[in-house]
């Protein structure tokens, strides 16, 4: 019983959250005591240190964390993180969105002591992926203006399968008449962990197995 997990009950009536897959750089934000941290790909900095980085930051992301980093310290909960997409990196372009940072997850932040680097480091907990509970990243339960989630696709498809899946693409691509990357598939009873469904590579539109 130690060794083998739990088997979960099978649920009969499944939701799935699909959003849309954009195609650009993670980043995410976090709140730790007074400080900003954004991590993007392999590098983490502070708010304090964004001059020293300024030449590998994603493109227009300085501008953005000088306006936004006090809204940001004033509204995010303490040792909270945030992901997201952020635009204008990518193959795609999404000249209509509205913010250039597109939220899909949260997560706590939690303090540990590591005995193989002799000091305090700090690991993520309880990601979720449910935009329905992204709010609760922020002390007012309201996501501010400047930011925004990533386009949900469909709350309500029956079964996840490639046939579902293809025709779901081809009539949401015809919907918002540009090229989709694909999806991200959450199971709303298991909001830790995430599926992608991807029909655009390098800017061209392939069959999702084809790789």
């Amino acid at each position: 019983q130690t060794l083998f997990p739990k088997i979960k009950r099978m649920e009969i009536n499944k939701k799935y959250q699909i959003t849309e897959k954009l195609d650009d750089s993670n980043l995410g934000i976090a709140k730790i005591g007074y400080n900003l941290y954004f991590c993007q790909r392999n590098t983490v900095f502070g708010t304090y240190e964004i001059y020293d980085n300024k030449n590998v930051l994603y493109k227009n992301l300085e501008p953005w964390i000088i306006e936004h980093k006090e809204n940001l310290l004033e509204m995010l909960n303490d040792n909270t993180i945030i992901f997201g997409e952020w635009l204008g990196m990518g193959h795609i372009k999404y000249n209509n969105f509205e913010n250039n940072f597109n939220m899909f997850a949260k997560a706590k932040i939690e303090y540990y002591y590591d005995d193989i680097v002799d000091d305090i480091c700090f690991k993520i907990n309880n990601l979720n992926y449910n935009l329905k509970e992204i709010k609760y990243a922020f002390k007012t339960e309201t996501i501010p203006d400047f930011i925004s989630l990533v386009p949900i696709v469909d709350n309500n498809l029956e079964s996840i399968n490639k046939e579902s899946l293809d025709e779901l693409y081809d009539k949401y691509s015809k919907s918002q008449d540009r090229i989709i990357e694909g999806f991200v598939i959450v199971d709303e009873s298991e909001p830790t962990y995430v599926r992608k469904y991807v029909r655009c590579k390098n800017g061209e539109v392939k069959e999702h197995f084809q790789w």
